[in-house]
C-alpha cells in the first residue's frame, strides 16, 4: 500500500472514530478529547459503545497519569474490561450508563460491593435522567461521603424531579452539608444537629431535619453579632421567680429542648425585633419563656412581646404577675436599644470561619472542580474575604464544568460571574410584634429559602 493510500485510510479511520463518538452521544465540549483518545487503538475506540464511562474517564483526567497509561496498555492488550476498571479504580457499574450521561470529569465514586449492589438496581438508562442522576450521585459523594451518595442515588432514581433544575441542585447542596456534618462529630456544625442523617430517612424527613439544623446555624450566626455585655433588660428575680437571659446558642438549644418549643429557630425574630429572650425559672426548673422588645407605640420603652409556658401553652397568672414585677423593677433609660457588638462583622467572620473551614478543607481534599467550589460559597452566602485563600487550584479541570439541565443546552458562566440561585437578595421578613412561639416555622434565613421550599413541596 502506497503512502498516499495509507494516509487516506488513516484519515478515513479517524473520521469513522469521530463519527462514532458523536453518534454515541458524548458531550459536545468533550468530543475532541474523547475522539483523540479513541484514535489510538481500535480496542480503545470500541469503548464508545462497550464502556463509554471508562473512555470518558481516561480522556478527562481520571486518576494519575501512570494509572491512565497502564489502563490504556491493558485495554490494548485485550484485558477484560472488569479487570481494567478494577485496576483503574473505576466502578464497573458505570458501564450501564449511556455516553450522554458524562458531562463533567469524574471523581471518586462508591465502588464497594454493598454500594455497587444498591446502585446497580437504580441506574436510569434514559439520557437526561441518567445525566441528572449521575450529577447528584457524584456531588453527594464528593462533597459529602459515599453512604450519603448512595442514598441520594436511590432518592434521585425514585423521584427525579426533586433534583431537577436550580432548586433541586440547591437542595442537594444543603442536604450534603448537613449530612457531612452529621458524619463528622469533631465539627462545630455537629453540635447543632437535632437528628443526624441516616440511610433510613426519607427525603421529606431529611429536608425537614436539614432545615431545622440550618435554622440553628443561622441562630448561632445571629448570636455571634450580639453583645454579651451591653444589655437593655437585666436578669433578676420577682415573687420567687428567677429571670435568666438566653445569650448563647447552647442556652437556646437547651431551653428549646426543655420547653419543647422552637426557640432554637429564633434567628429571624431576633434580627427583626432586636428582642431579648429570658427563661422564667422556679428554682432551676424553667416554666416559661418571655420575649422583651420595643413597645409598639413607644420605641424607646420595653414591652412583653410573648410569654409562653411549656409547649407554647398559656402562662399562669402568677407568672404574668412576676414578669410585670420584674420588668417594673428595671432601671430604664429612654434610649434606642442596640444589642449588636461594635465589631459585629468581625465576629460573624470569625464564626463563619470556625464553622465552614473544616468543610471547605474537605472539599479541597476531594479536588472538586473550581466552579463547584464557587457554587458552595455562593449557595451559603459566605463572606469571601476570609475564604479567598481556601479556593482550590484548577487540579487540571477546566474553568467551568456544566451542571446537567433538563435537556436544554445552556452555557455555564465562569466562576467569577456566577450568581446565587434564585437571584433574590437576602431579606428578613419582619413578623408581627405579638404572636405565639409555636407559630414560628423552622425556615432557614438564607437567600435559598424559595428554592428549598420548592424542592420540599415537590416531595
Amino acid at each position: 500500500m502506497g503512502a498516499s493510500a495509507q494516509r487516506t485510510s488513516t484519515k478515513t479511520s479517524e473520521f469513522r472514530v469521530a463519527r462514532n463518538v458523536k453518534a454515541a452521544g458524548f458531550d459536545p465540549e468533550r468530543r475532541r478529547e474523547v475522539s483523540d483518545l479513541a484514535k489510538i487503538h481500535p480496542r480503545i475506540a470500541d469503548l464508545t459503545t462497550s464502556f463509554p464511562g471508562l473512555l470518558f474517564s481516561l480522556a478527562t483526567g481520571y486518576g494519575r497519569p501512570s494509572e491512565r497509561a497502564r489502563a490504556l496498555e491493558t485495554i490494548q492488550a485485550g484485558t477484560p474490561l472488569r479487570t481494567v476498571a478494577t485496576q483503574f479504580g473505576l466502578p464497573f457499574w458505570l458501564r450501564r450508563l449511556p455516553a450522554s450521561a458524562f458531562t463533567f470529569p469524574i471523581a471518586k465514586l462508591p465502588s464497594t460491593p454493598s454500594h455497587t449492589r444498591r446502585i446497580a438496581s437504580v441506574i436510569p438508562l434514559a439520557p437526561i435522567p441518567a445525566r441528572n442522576w449521575l450529577w447528584a450521585l457524584h456531588y453527594a459523594t464528593s462533597a459529602g461521603h459515599a453512604d450519603f451518595g448512595v442514598w441520594i442515588a436511590e432518592q434521585a432514581a425514585k423521584h427525579p424531579s426533586r433534583f431537577r433544575g436550580a432548586p433541586g441542585r440547591m437542595a442537594l447542596r444543603h442536604l450534603t452539608v448537613w449530612a457531612w456534618h452529621a458524619n463528622n462529630p469533631h465539627t462545630l456544625g455537629h453540635a447543632y444537629l437535632l437528628r443526624p442523617w441516616s440511610p433510613d430517612l426519607g427525603f421529606k424527613r431529611a429536608m425537614e431535619e436539614m432545615c431545622r439544623w440550618r435554622a440553628r446555624v443561622d441562630l448561632a450566626r445571629t448570636l455571634a453579632q450580639r453583645s454579651t455585655t451591653t444589655r437593655w433588660m437585666k436578669e433578676g428575680e420577682a415573687i420567687g421567680y428567677r429571670f435568666k437571659e438566653l445569650i448563647t446558642i447552647e442556652d437556646f438549644i437547651e431551653e428549646s429542648e426543655a420547653m419543647d418549643n422552637c426557640l432554637d429557630q429564633f434567628s429571624n425574630q431576633l434580627v427583626a425585633r432586636e428582642s431579648q429572650i429570658f427563661s422564667v425559672r422556679l428554682g432551676d426548673r424553667p416554666i416559661a419563656n418571655v420575649e422583651v422588645g420595643r413597645h409598639d407605640s413607644e420605641a424607646t420603652m420595653p414591652s412583653i412581646l410573648q410569654l409562653r409556658g411549656p409547649r407554647n401553652r398559656r402562662a399562669s397568672g402568677r407568672v404574668w404577675q412576676a414578669t410585670y414585677a420584674w420588668l417594673g423593677a428595671q432601671r430604664l433609660a429612654p434610649r434606642r436599644m442596640t444589642l449588636k457588638r461594635p465589631n459585629a462583622k468581625r465576629s460573624v467572620q470569625a464564626f463563619e470561619q470556625a464553622f465552614w473551614t473544616p468543610y471547605l478543607s474537605h472539599l479541597q481534599d476531594q479536588r472538586l472542580p473550581p466552579n463547584l467550589y464557587e457554587e458552595v460559597l455562593l449557595t451559603f452566602d459566605l463572606d469571601r474575604s476570609f475564604l479567598s485563600a481556601k479556593q482550590p487550584s484548577s487540579y487540571g479541570f477546566p474553568a467551568a464544568v456544566k451542571a446537567p439541565t433538563d435537556g436544554k443546552k445552556r452555557k455555564t458562566k465562569a466562576s467569577s460571574k456566577l450568581k446565587p440561585a434564585g437571584g433574590e437578595k437576602r431579606k428578613v421578613s419582619k413578623p408581627s410584634s405579638r404572636g405565639k412561639l409555636n407559630e414560628l416555622k423552622p425556615v432557614p434565613s438564607s437567600n435559598s429559602n424559595a428554592a428549598l421550599s420548592a424542592a420540599s413541596r415537590s416531595s
